[in-house]
């Protein structure tokens, strides 16, 4: 990325205000020259995950161009749409297990020194024992990883959306010490917290007929009577159709009904969202 400055800039570091249309970048959606294009935004956000898309919230309110690019999929109608809210998995939930793990893509993977069975065996071997192949990358895995250190259980989503079309929508607040960082003050703290408990439709209610949560409530209320019991602030809202539904907040419900709206008017340049794209590089950035 190639910044220019002017003099007066460089001598007083100051920090440009974003002008509209004048940030060239240049992506594609290939590995070919054919398929390279040139977009102009104020600000580019690569991926669409909660945290993209509660920027593009907020800069898009600003009065900013924004442009989310993401590699993945979009596997509902509505960009990052909750899959749980599908009929099927609100009423057998358990089922909803089975969709993560074949969506998951693990991130944590030990390099394995098993042999390839199916490898033709006239075909080249390379001993590891021996000094000068030990740098060798076996299976496409770093050689240099250790298993006993390795986060087994990491993983990551590969669609439009990110975590936020997966995840539980548990959304305790932290404990003032030691879970919140010493960085913000409490009042800080509290400000961001109601501003994203807005943005994810915060709610400690909807499941208060619930007859699996009040059974639940009740033997939790009679072990720890010292210690009180309350609802688990959750992501979610009733379902306005159905009262035995309810809609589990994904980044749709951070980007909200009015940049929803702009994704679906093509000519406009206020806010975009482009699907299964690589940024290639920023050829320039003029301010």
């Amino acid at each position: 990325m190639a910044v220019r400055q002017t003099p007066d800039q460089k001598r007083q570091h100051a920090k440009p205000t974003p002008r509209s249309g004048r940030h060239k970048l240049h992506f594609h959606t290939d590995h070919t020259d054919s398929n390279l294009r040139e977009e102009r935004t104020d600000v580019l956000i690569i991926g669409s995950g909660p945290v993209g898309s509660a920027f593009a919230r907020v800069l898009v309110d600003g009065g900013l161009k924004v442009l989310i690019v993401d590699a993945g999929p979009q596997l509902s109608k509505v960009p990052g749409w909750h899959l749980k809210n599908s009929y099927v998995y609100q009423r057998d939930f358990n089922s909803f297990t089975g969709l993560i793990f074949s969506h998951l893509h693990e991130a944590s993977v030990a390099v394995s020194t098993h042999p390839t069975i199916t490898l033709d065996p006239s075909a080249f071997h390379v001993d590891l024992t021996e000094p000068e192949h030990r740098g060798f990358v076996r299976h496409n895995l770093n050689p240099k990883q250790n298993p006993l250190t390795n986060i087994d259980g990491e993983a990551e989503a590969f669609c439009v959306g990110g975590m936020a079309v997966y995840w539980t929508c548990a959304i305790p607040r932290a404990i003032e010490h030691p879970e919140r960082s010493v960085l913000l003050s409490d009042d800080e703290w509290n400000e961001l917290y109601q501003r994203a408990e807005e943005l994810l439709c915060c709610n400690d209610t909807v499941f208060d007929d619930s007859i699996r949560h009040t059974i639940v409530k009740d033997i939790m209320q009679s072990h720890f009577q010292d210690r009180g019991v309350r609802n688990l602030p959750l992501a979610v809202q009733a379902n306005e159709f159905d009262s035995s539904l309810v809609k589990w907040s994904g980044t749709d419900v951070i980007l909200g009904d009015e940049l929803l709206e702009l994704l679906n008017n093509s000519r406009q340049k206020r806010f975009r969202l482009l699907v299964r794209c690589w940024l290639y590089k920023i050829v320039a950035l003029v301010l």
